[in-house]
């Protein structure tokens, strides 16, 4: 077997595997229906982007998030796994175009999610936060009850598959207890403390509570969690924009700015990338394709050219998007707008981690 692939080669399969997406005919396949919380979020962009001169403010970037379901992940999977080339070729994710359409291949291995943001909801009222520290992989909340010192910990952090079949079998051989979501943990009661365990198979994330309250106040504590990624948000935006919408679920966040007077929009997403396959959008005829650098990190740039013979003043899909991967962080960034790119960019080096 010849096992010296390049990447090249791997892209090449993935535009003849993209062409073959294209031309599939989908008109028997159902219209989906999107949930009452999207069409409510989607209702308050689109009017606030109509009660301006109805001129395109924010291109309308077609995320087309594919999910294990895309011919290219199926044709490449066992050679992945199994043939160092190939892992070394498709290791770092890119972009091929084809037919008007670009898209961004995220290549995964191992565990590439990222870090979460998890805290409990429904925590007593009598108690606070004592402490709250963090580090790579791993986050410890200590609340107290400064009336009788009551006290609950709260840690999660990564683990290993190892780590997480052995309480997946803990679990099956004792009882447990349903948490937030359904999720089922291991409770353990001596000497006047409770323990509560359990793990999340998706991102491998193993959780461990222990106090000293009944354990009934315990389960209730835990009966409900916020969950999302780490915030980010820029430094600085251009003069006139203020942010208009935000919305964060588990693995993505939406941040919205418009400007007040133009209504010109620049739209920030992320996402978690071991969420993430594939995504793209529709180019123009007058689009360019840049490859520049965003705080060190790759990044894909396409912008429209109005400057080009074939520019289109009309054409809904005019704008600019702007893709680069954080390596450090696992996440994916997305930005669309209908700025200038050197606007576009500085607001992009500015965004840092806000919590």
């Amino acid at each position: 077997m010849n096992t010296q692939i390049s990447k090249e080669d791997i892209r090449n399969a993935a535009i003849i595997v993209g062409n073959s997406i294209a031309a599939f005919d989908t008109s028997n396949i159902p219209s989906h229906t999107f949930s009452d919380r999207h069409e409510t979020a989607m209702r308050r962009i689109l009017s606030l982007i109509a009660s301006d001169t109805g001129r395109t403010r924010r291109r309308p970037f077609v995320r087309r998030l594919v999910a294990c379901i895309v011919a290219i992940l199926i044709l490449f999977a066992g050679a992945y796994a199994f043939i160092p080339s190939v892992h070394a070729a498709v290791n770092e994710w890119f972009t091929t175009v084809w037919n008007n359409i670009v898209t961004y291949y995220f290549p995964h291995s191992g565990n590439d999610h990222a870090f979460p943001v998890l805290t409990p909801t429904s925590i007593p009222e009598r108690f606070e936060i004592e402490s709250d520290t963090a580090s790579d992989g791993a986050r410890t909340i200590r609340y107290i009850d400064k009336a009788n010192g009551d006290f609950i910990v709260f840690d999660y952090r990564w683990i290993s598959q190892r780590q997480a079949d052995k309480l997946k079998q803990s679990m099956e051989n004792d009882d447990t207890v349903v948490l937030y979501s359904g999720y089922n943990a291991l409770l353990q009661e001596s000497n006047n403390k409770c323990v509560l365990k359990w793990y999340e198979p998706h991102n491998l994330l193993g959780f461990t509570v222990e106090s000293n309250i009944a354990a009934e106040e315990l389960i209730q504590a835990f009966s409900a969690m916020d969950i999302h990624l780490p915030e980010y948000a820029p430094t600085w935006i251009p003069e006139g924009f203020e942010l208009v919408y935000e919305d964060r679920d588990p693995g993505s966040t939406t941040l919205t700015y418009m400007h007040t007077e133009t209504g010109d929009i620049i739209g920030l997403d992320y996402y978690d990338y071991g969420n993430i396959d594939i995504f793209g959008g529709d180019l123009t005829e007058a689009d360019v394709i840049e490859n520049v650098s965003i705080n060190g990190h790759k990044a894909s740039l396409v912008y429209t050219d109005s400057t080009d013979p074939e520019y289109d003043t009309n054409n809904v899909f005019n704008g600019l998007v702007l893709i680069w991967v954080d390596n450090n962080s696992k996440m994916i960034f997305a930005i669309d707008s209908s700025l200038e790119k050197e606007e576009v960019i500085r607001f992009a080096e500015s965004i840092t981690k806000v919590r």
